[in-house]
């Protein structure tokens, strides 16, 4: 996507933070307000941002804002000559505010389906230079894709959640060289297609010969879910995984 055309259409699309907005914290049960001074005082200057995990925060006017990240914010930053330094970012670690709760979970809906696009072109970008190209539909209709929100399952001796190879909030140079890789484990196999979907099957021969034709590698190191027995709590997707056993 284009940059914002300006900072005032950045700053609608985020929340401002201002001194004695009070900050619910989920983890601790803590409610407390916050200060902003602090950071309006060290850069007299202004434009000036900061990153943490998938949240950014930036000073615009003598004011903070805090932003979900994503590629269209961090262009029009430097688009108008930003920096990045060290300072606080306001609600990178799970906190919310609580008067505003309401318009920072939908800023945070609205970016995450735009990052999820930002996401899922760059694999793509990735896999072409890298000559892993997609398979035909065929091969995914034998295959149970994960969702980014996981797969519940349980065992004989615990449970637990299957999520997916790569955070669509977390894309490294690390991570993403997950990307067109394959791994099998006793009758299961699981691979990262070229979206950047995790996807589980069967094990089959014919699934592994598509993929390796079209430039996928295997990695042992990539863990196979439903490879020990597991069982999937949602019936939907159990059965989804059971009737994958005919195809």
């Amino acid at each position: 996507m284009k940059p914002y055309k300006s900072m005032e259409e950045l700053t609608k699309e985020s929340l401002r933070v201002y001194n004695g907005m009070i900050v619910i914290n989920p983890f601790y049960g803590s409610e407390e307000p916050v200060t902003v001074t602090d950071i309006i005082l060290k850069f007299p200057t202004g434009r000036v941002f900061a990153r943490n995990n998938s949240t950014v925060c930036y000073v615009w006017n003598d004011d903070v804002y805090a932003v979900p990240y994503t590629k269209r914010v961090i262009s029009t930053l430097y688009q108008n000559r930003y920096y990045i330094d060290n300072f606080h970012v306001f609600f990178s670690n799970g906190e919310f505010p609580k008067e505003e709760q309401n318009k920072w979970f939908n800023i945070m809906l609205q970016s995450r389906e735009e990052r999820d696009l930002d996401f899922r072109e760059e694999t793509k970008e990735w896999c072409a230079k890298h000559g892993i190209n997609p398979v035909v539909e065929e091969v995914l209709a034998k295959c149970i894709r994960i969702p980014d929100k996981g797969l519940e399952y349980k065992s004989i001796n615990f449970e637990g959640r299957f999520t997916p190879v790569i955070d669509v909030d977390a894309l490294t140079e690390t991570s993403i060289r997950r990307v067109g890789k394959y791994n099998v484990n006793n009758g299961a196999m699981c691979f990262v297609y070229v979206d950047g979907h995790t996807y589980i099957a069967r094990r089959r021969k014919s699934i592994i010969t598509e993929l390796e034709a079209a430039g996928f590698k295997r990695c042992e190191e990539l863990y196979v879910p439903m490879s020990n027995g597991e069982r999937l709590k949602d019936p939907m997707y159990q059965r989804k995984w059971e009737n994958l056993e005919n195809l």
